[in-house]
């Protein structure tokens, strides 16, 4: 996606021109939404999503 800021540095992910546009737009909200950082994977969050997407 170059028409956003928002961009994942290539050195924390080797193959992203391997991804598809859809994969690094994900990528992308998630670091938007957690403010640019990576939040640890806890079992709150786990079922926090599961139930954002039943």
């Amino acid at each position: 996606m170059t028409d956003t800021p928002f961009t994942t540095p290539r050195h924390m992910v080797s193959d992203w021109e391997h991804l598809t546009e859809n994969e690094k737009g994900w990528i992308e909200f998630i670091r938007i939404v957690a403010n640019g950082h990576d939040p640890r994977i806890n079992l709150e969050r786990v079922q926090a999503l599961r139930e954002a997407l039943e």
